[in-house]
């Protein structure tokens, strides 16, 4: 989390090298992917893997969906991005690459993680092995705590766009279930009918960035901020567009917040893929925004209700149902 702004000028590829490093040709492939990635949320840069398991489901993989018509559910945060405890949001992950952190994630079934795809995808348009790459659940802390799963397949949307950063979703598989307890549970996930109130209040987690040129969080955050309407963020993101010549294109497969024309909340480097969360629903996941926490510039992310056909299919490929 966030509250001052970063560069504007960041990129996902700072703390990659000694990573890379240790990577051999055969575990790259080349894909038409050939432009940077301003504004996303990562820490290194990471790549994916696109591969298919199939897996014998059991009841606990069930997709949990909401669509809001339910009545609503106190949802415990804390406001103005301050620590709070992984027993608040069970389904909170930290995705490792090299053991560092490089996203976040929400556990959706006992194997599967639902992040964004840019966490895997290279600005260079290269891929990399899920060998690399391990999760960490059930725990507060950054890179101590919980129990640390092995990742067997990433699935990254079919369309997913790098330069105009659409589509921006995909799924981790891990090689074991977890095991569940007060500290890791399912998340329960936007259906495809659900829809955020403009206005409405959101709550960002993850371990990110709390200060400009300050290390990632060492306990896990949680920043309240709110809903900003579709035409308020398109509008300023094209005004953007149109005064540097870069894309910024706000889709309908997006959903933005923040505290508009005050700033100072946000998500950050480190928070990629990380939940957005209302009323106790995943929907939306960390994705890009013009630095952090811009009083003009609202966050951006993934709206999960626009994927939940695909989010339960690419799922279910993993089972015999």
């Amino acid at each position: 989390m966030s509250d001052k702004p970063c560069s504007s000028t960041r990129h996902s590829s700072s703390g990659s090298s000694s990573s890379s490093s240790s990577l051999s040709s055969k575990d790259f492939v080349q894909v038409p992917i050939q432009a940077s990635l301003p504004c996303t949320r990562q820490n290194v840069n990471a790549h994916d893997v696109l591969e298919s398991i199939v897996r014998v489901a059991r009841a606990q993989d069930v997709l949990q969906v909401a669509d809001f018509t339910t009545p609503d559910v106190p949802n415990t945060r804390i406001i103005g991005g301050n620590d709070t405890s992984i027993e608040k949001y069970p389904y909170t992950v930290q995705i490792l690459y090299d053991s560092q952190l490089t996203c976040g994630g929400a556990l959706i079934t006992s194997r599967h993680v639902l992040t964004t795809a840019h966490c895997f995808v290279a600005s260079n348009g290269q891929i990399v092995s899920p060998r690399y790459f391990t999760v960490r659940a059930g725990s507060t802390y950054l890179g101590r705590g919980g129990d640390v799963y092995s990742v067997s397949a990433i699935t990254v949307h079919g369309s997913y766009n790098t330069p105009l950063r659409s589509n921006d979703v995909a799924i981790v598989t891990l090689t074991k279930a977890v095991n569940f307890t007060s500290s890791v549970r399912r998340a329960t996930i936007a259906s495809r009918n659900a829809v955020v109130p403009d206005n409405g209040s959101v709550v960002a987690v993850g371990w990110g960035r709390t200060s400009l040129d300050g290390p990632e969080s060492q306990v896990l955050q949680a920043v309240e901020v709110f809903k900003v309407s579709y035409q308020e963020c398109y509008q300023r993101y094209d005004e953007l567009q149109q005064a540097i010549n870069s894309p910024f294109p706000v889709t309908d497969g997006m959903i933005c917040a923040g505290i508009l024309d005050v700033g100072g909340k946000d998500a950050c480097q480190g928070d990629s893929g990380g939940p957005l969360i209302h009323r106790g629903v995943v929907v939306g996941l960390s994705s890009w925004g013009f630095s952090c926490a811009q009083p003009y510039y609202p966050g951006v992310y993934t709206r999960v209700a626009t994927y939940a056909t695909w989010i339960n299919s690419t799922v279910r490929k993993y089972y015999l149902l």
